[in-house]
């Protein structure tokens, strides 16, 4: 008969403490050689030496009530609106911490690899623990209360054994994702962000291959759905139909292909292809819409018109009193610099391939999260054991 399970107090079978900040006024004590980790480096992650951004002197250490936590330990983000505030990380090196930080020293009994596993995935019932008030914060008197069931130590490090599995493929995939992003963003830059240095390429008006779009407004709103633009190129949405609005602007049809940009926000991205599932749809007039010429590629085009460089130099066109609008005329006065069409697709190809082997290295990636989600909740409950 396998050993139960016990349930315990965190407090029981680890120590908690937390750290602080060293004096800023005082120059001696910062700019150092000994690490000082914030909770910006708790992520549900290995806490590695490179990830730090601070470090104090000896001096910091010794005048101040700084203890060096040893690598190994389990630390958890005590403070914290966003997503902070209960996320856990392992330091793989000796560091203080400042006082947002609980560092847990676990007891002989206890695997700090289990409990950082452990914690993650109870980590909603953690931040639910925090005190009340305006500002919602962990403690370390609520650490310790913290209730879980404690398996045998050697079943704690088979958990860990078989979730480590998991978290190795996520991080090789996530390595993965990073590295053809950047090679996508070199693409951009040497292709797009780059086309001056092109002598081969025409520089042309926007005016010269967009026409507008239909500028007939519809009479019933309630008859069609409504989209708008995401931002930082994020594509396009319906709006909520149950998101009360009161239609003061005019709504135009907008069409599969045609190239949409908001007036307001083509700034920040707010720039996107009409794709067929939003063909019929409608948007209001603070959102500019055009036909394309046969003679460009479309996604070609929205490349070379919404790269960061582009966007920066063209945000100065942007006017008004209020929340500055970009307008028609104003935007089919820019200029581009553009290839062949021959020269275009073959850009493209290169770019939707690196494009598409993200997309499925992400896919790939969240069907990781959610076996291993779906293992912790079979083997941190104790539902399925292990031998």
């Amino acid at each position: 008969m396998k050993t139960e399970w016990e349930k315990v107090t965190l407090g029981e079978v680890a120590t908690i403490s937390s750290g602080s900040t060293p004096s800023r006024s005082n120059a001696s004590f910062w700019n150092g050689t000994i690490p000082w980790v914030t909770t910006t480096q708790i992520q549900n992650n290995i806490i590695n030496l490179n990830d730090v951004k601070e470090f104090i002197t000896d001096d910091g250490l010794k005048k101040s009530s700084l203890k060096i936590i040893p690598k190994g330990t389990l630390l958890m983000a005590m403070y914290g609106q966003g997503k902070t505030r209960g996320q856990v990380g392992i330091l793989n090196f000796d560091s203080t911490i400042n006082q947002a930080c609980a560092a847990i020293g676990v007891s002989q009994k206890v695997s700090s690899l289990f409990l950082y596993q452990y914690f993650q995935f109870k980590y909603e019932d953690i931040r639910a623990l925090s005190n009340s008030g305006g500002q919602k914060n962990l403690s370390t008197e609520i650490i310790k209360s913290i209730e879980f069931n404690l398996p045998p130590f050697l079943e704690q490090e088979k958990i860990v054994d078989t979730l480590s599995v998991w978290d190795s493929a996520i991080e090789k995939t996530e390595k993965l994702i990073s590295e053809k992003e950047k090679k996508l963003q070199w693409i951009i830059i040497h292709y797009f962000e780059n086309a001056e240095k092109n002598k081969n390429w025409i520089e042309s008006k926007l005016s010269d291959f967009l026409k507008p779009g239909d500028k007939n407004p519809v009479e019933n709103t309630a008859n069609y759905r409504k989209i708008t633009i995401k931002l930082h190129k994020n594509g396009i949405e319906y709006i909520n139909s149950q998101r009360r609005m009161v239609d003061t602007r005019p709504f135009y049809i907008r069409r599969a292909g045609e190239l949409i940009i908001g007036k307001q926000n083509y700034f920040n991205g707010s720039i996107a292809l009409l794709e067929k599932d939003f063909d019929g749809a409608i948007c209001s007039n603070a959102i500019m819409s055009f036909s394309i010429a046969k003679s460009i590629n479309p996604d070609f085009l929205l490349e070379a018109i919404s790269t960061k460089k582009y966007l920066r130099e063209k945000s100065v066109y942007a006017n008004g009193t209020g929340q500055k609008e970009l307008s028609e005329n104003v935007f089919l006065s820019f200029d581009v610099k553009l290839p062949s069409l021959k020269v275009q697709n073959e850009i493209m190809e290169i770019v939707n391939l690196q494009k598409s082997e993200i997309s499925l290295l992400k896919k790939q990636l969240e069907q990781y999260k959610l076996q291993k989600q779906g293992l912790m909740q079979k083997l941190l409950t104790g539902e399925w054991r292990v031998k």
